[in-house]
């Protein structure tokens, strides 16, 4: 089961997800990202953009799938309801990511938070017990 939990930090949002899996904990990081910056009930999920990202390491993994939604909210006017991550899978490159962005083209939407960049500041991607943890910044 994902969850995410804001941490304290003095000037930028610190996140703690959990998920059973990795995609999970994935997931959960991303849930923290999207609902930093809009109410997420009031998204609708009627646009969806593949995301295939591909790393040599997990906390460059991460870093990246979130930055990719980034990229789509600054580039492109979109807001995401989730990231569905349909498999995070390590291989003889690296690392892979392939899921999909479910969200919509902002109109009307009062964004709360922009967000300016996903740091490497404090960053942990690793397994707990028998599921993982991630801990990421956003730059606000």
């Amino acid at each position: 089961m994902r969850s995410y939990e804001f941490l304290p930090h003095t000037a930028d949002i610190k996140v703690l997800a959990r998920g059973d899996t990795l995609a999970e904990a994935v997931m959960a990081a991303a849930d923290a990202l999207l609902a930093s910056i809009t109410d997420l009930s009031k998204v609708q999920d009627n646009e969806v953009i593949d995301i295939t990202i591909r790393q040599p390491d997990l906390e460059t993994l991460l870093v990246s799938a979130l930055e990719e939604l980034l990229f789509y909210h600054e580039t492109e006017g979109m807001v995401f309801k989730q990231l569905a991550v349909a498999r995070v899978e390590e291989g003889p490159d690296g690392w892979l990511l392939h899921g999909k962005a479910h969200g919509q083209f902002i109109s009307g939407h009062l964004i709360e938070t922009e967000i300016k960049a996903i740091t490497y500041n404090d960053i942990r991607v690793e397994r707990e017990g028998s599921g993982w943890i991630v801990q990421i910044v956003f730059d606000i």
